[in-house]
């Protein structure tokens, strides 16, 4: 009797010991990756800004162009392009309303002259545009069939939605009137140089040399504006030797 419970202890025993050895299968892994309790968080990308002056902040408001001969037998090809700011605020109408006026009263000029028949003094009316920290400066130049150009040259504030006066330009450059007009007649006195310094110097280049450095020049007339890579620049006259009494040139003041 004794021998049989033994034997029934010893096969309870071994039945325990073989539920002890099974092995429970691994958790499956998850797909996701852990993450570090004190990893710092991923932030999330900033938007880029939009840009704070549109690429179509000066359009053309009027286009004409065309091919015409003159009751004297002279062609021509004639080519008008006025700008406007491209901007619904009352300011830029106001300048919208300047430029158009001057610059077509040009045009309107030459269509006269085409439906009377005569000779053109126009050929081409266009405009080109530079933006430098919120400035929108615009060149509008008028052309005669003998290369000399007109200009007219208007500076937009965006940012504050007003004329670029000359008094702004002199606050942001930091300089006086007086500075301003030294500059101005050193790069005018460059140029002129440049053109004629190899010419005789007698009377008449003395006069002209003279007319290109006067003062008065460099007033409140002068045609400031920001141009390529943001330089201070200027369109004023250069008298000539030879063809107009002076053309217009472009140039940086420093």
């Amino acid at each position: 009797m004794k021998k049989a419970v033994s034997l029934l202890l010893l096969l309870a025993l071994a039945l325990s010991l073989c539920a002890c050895g099974e092995v429970s299968p691994a958790p499956a892994e998850s797909s996701a990756p852990l993450e570090s309790a004190d990893a710092p968080e991923t932030a999330a990308p900033a938007e880029s800004e939009a840009p704070l002056i549109p690429e179509d902040i000066v359009v053309t408001a009027f286009e004409k162009s065309g091919d015409y001969t003159d009751s004297l037998g002279n062609e021509y090809h004639y080519s008008y392009r006025i700008p406007a700011i491209n901007t619904e605020t009352e300011e830029a109408r106001r300048i919208n309303e300047a430029i158009h006026a001057q610059l077509m009263s040009v045009v309107d000029e030459e269509l006269k002259s085409m439906d009377d028949g005569v000779s053109l003094v126009s050929v081409n009316v266009d405009y080109r545009y530079y933006v430098n920290d919120g400035i929108v400066s615009i060149l509008c130049t008028a052309d005669s069939p003998n290369d000399f150009f007109n200009y007219r040259v208007y500076n937009y504030d965006t940012g504050e939605d007003r004329e670029f006066t000359r008094s702004d330009f002199l606050a942001r450059e930091g300089l006086t009137e007086e500075e301003l007009t030294s500059l101005a007649m050193a790069a005018c006195e460059q140029k002129f140089t440049e053109a004629f310094g190899g010419f005789p110097h007698d009377s008449f280049y003395e006069e002209q040399y003279a007319r290109t450095l006067d003062p008065t020049t460099y007033g409140d007339g002068l045609m400031l504006y920001y141009g390529e890579g943001g330089a201070l620049s200027m369109v004023a006259p250069i008298y000539s030797l030879a063809g107009a009494a002076f053309y217009y040139q472009e140039m940086a003041v420093r």
